[in-house]
């Protein structure tokens, strides 16, 4: 079964199973820590209203990313600007790998378009190539047209192991929040799906953060050391607060 996951992001706001790769980040320490990553790992606008139904789904596979839509010189830049130091604390964290590759070679792009108009005039070959259904493209362009995310991702996974996806920013480079905006969709499409009312998180409401807190790195070990389809209720570090 394949599914879709999208998130949505507006500027200046904001294999096998591996075993996380980083034993120094801990467990939660209290019922309210454990609540705060269930918020984090909790599906958004277009999953379950409920966390209890959440299903785990996480990268089981390296993750090979392409920056398209510039120079091949301001692509490596805007990836070692906004992208690059997210994923090497993933990486860290998860011992999920990620590597920047050619287009051709990739199964994450991170797309810079002007807008939705020029993302789906100028990308959706690539898009199609990436998540393997034109349908897909397709679903994410019409939120990215109805929400006007202007930061935004889609992520596409079979039997809950992510397999594709895409990243967009309209966002200029020359934008103070350009790195902020785009930096919670990286964040989004590993697995932090939900969202924090409170400070704490890259994904907190109004956050302007480049890097995984701890409460974020507490929630990717949870959320990698878990198995792809297993129930957000059903981890054992999080039961008590769900």
């Amino acid at each position: 079964m394949r599914r879709l996951i999208i998130g949505l992001l507006a500027a200046g706001l904001l294999a096998a199973c591996k075993a996380p790769g980083d034993p120094q980040v801990a467990m939660p320490r209290d019922d309210a820590e454990r609540t705060q990553i269930v918020s984090i790992l909790a599906q958004g606008m277009f999953g379950p209203s409920n966390p209890r139904e959440t299903v785990v789904a996480h990268w089981t596979e390296p993750l090979r990313i392409a920056v398209i839509g510039r120079s091949a010189e301001a692509q490596r830049a805007l990836f070692d600007q906004a992208v690059a130091p997210f994923m090497a604390d993933f990486e860290a964290i998860t011992g999920v790998h990620f590597r920047h590759v050619s287009e051709a070679e990739a199964n994450v792009l991170v797309i810079m378009a002007e807008d939705v108009e020029s993302l789906r005039r100028d990308f959706a070959p690539q898009m199609d190539r990436v998540l393997l259904d034109p349908h897909f493209t397709a679903s994410f362009l019409h939120a990215v047209e109805e929400l006007n995310g202007q930061c935004s991702y889609m992520a596409l996974d079979a039997d809950y192991a992510y397999f594709g996806a895409v990243v967009f920013s309209s966002v200029p480079e020359s934008d103070p929040h350009f790195a902020e905006c785009l930096t919670p969709s990286p964040a989004g499409m590993v697995g932090l799906q939900g969202e924090l009312n409170e400070p704490g998180s890259i994904k907190s409401r109004g956050a302007q953060l480049l890097r995984p807190t701890e409460l974020d790195r507490k929630a990717l070990r949870i959320l990698y050391g878990s198995r792809p389809g297993q129930m957000l209720r059903d981890i054992p570090a999080l039961q008590d607060s769900i």
